[in-house]
């Protein structure tokens, strides 16, 4: 018996100090912005948004670029291919087309206080974004209203919660309904919301069995096919831990 082993083969080097979110399609395109708190090899403070094609013949350049006003904490991509949203260091939350190869601004909030760190767009509903901020700002959008009407937009808010939220630094949808998302970030709990129920319905929190204290559960992500299974991570250096919820 011979077991074949297969090498992973490098498609492409991009030399970024970004966050960056693929499309969907079956040959994803790349998309890059300039990550907040750094500063690149040439030690410029300017902000870009970048696309990339895995079709490239020349690897080392983007096929679009476009300068924005500040640097990104987070970008996603749509599930229909058709918006990018960034989430900026100065509180704004931007929506860029990208049609042919082409970037495109088409609209900008400024509704968080201070930075937004985390952008992620519904699963099942492609003009739905969530954004969370700085002070557990958590804000719902829907791009099929403020992309017409942009000026005097409000978004709106997922409900009350269970107990005062920090900083919101991840984002999840749910993957089979639409109006359940999840978010994590500062704090010692993840938080599961129902926007029917306009409110936080489940409270996850873990308490180390060594040190007795709560762990800061930083990140959460929902699982591809089950709707009642969630996974948060640790922001801890002492005991990283990846835990697994069956809600």
């Amino acid at each position: 018996y011979k077991r074949q082993i297969q090498a992973m083969v490098k498609l492409a080097e991009y030399s970024r100090t970004a966050t960056f979110a693929w499309s969907h399609e079956r040959i994803p395109s790349l998309v890059t912005g300039s990550v907040a708190g750094t500063v690149d090899a040439n030690f410029s403070s300017e902000s870009s948004l970048e696309l990339w094609s895995l079709l490239s013949p020349d690897a080392a350049k983007p096929t679009n670029s476009l300068t924005v006003d500040a640097k990104f904490n987070d970008l996603d991509w749509s599930e229909d291919n058709k918006t990018i949203a960034g989430a900026l260091d100065n509180g704004v939350v931007e929506l860029f087309s990208c049609t042919n190869s082409s970037l495109k601004s088409e609209a900008s909030f400024k509704n968080h206080a201070k930075s937004a760190k985390t952008v992620r767009f519904n699963a099942k509903q492609s003009n739905i974004l969530a954004s969370g901020g700085t002070q557990g700002e958590i804000f719902i959008w829907d791009l099929s209203t403020c992309l017409k009407s942009p000026i005097g937009y409000k978004p709106l808010s997922p409900g009350a919660s269970i107990s005062s939220i920090d900083e919101v630094t991840s984002l999840s949808w749910n993957q089979c309904l639409a109006h359940v998302f999840a978010s994590a970030g500062s704090s010692t709990y993840a938080s599961i919301w129902d926007l029917k129920a306009k409110k936080e319905v489940i409270h996850l929190s873990y308490s180390s069995p060594v040190t007795g204290l709560k762990s800061q559960l930083s990140v959460v992500e929902w699982h591809p096919n089950n709707s009642t299974r969630v996974a948060t991570a640790t922001g801890s250096d002492n005991e990283p831990l990846i835990l697994v919820w069956d809600l």
